[in-house]
């Protein structure tokens, strides 16, 4: 994870890299027992997905992720 987050600084433009790294976070929460690290994971994903679907550099498929990682989110996080 660490190489796709370094490319991803390298070339920012690369949005494949970036949705990379988004599928390592989710995978990351999806392993994740603390509630905490998990929201955390989550969060991490959708920091990189908002800015890109603002852009309109997402696929259709891939807007679609934001709505799945947010409602895992809210199933994370205290109420």
């Amino acid at each position: 994870m660490a190489i796709r987050k370094r490319l991803t600084e390298l070339d920012p433009a690369r949005v494949q890299w970036k949705t990379d790294l988004v599928v390592s976070y989710v995978r990351m929460a999806g392993m994740e027992t603390d509630k905490e690290r998990q929201a955390g994971w989550f969060r991490q994903a959708l920091e990189i997905l908002r800015p890109l679907a603002a852009e309109n550099r997402l696929s259709a498929d891939r807007m679609g992720w934001i709505g799945l990682i947010e409602r895992e989110l809210d199933g994370v996080q205290p109420e």
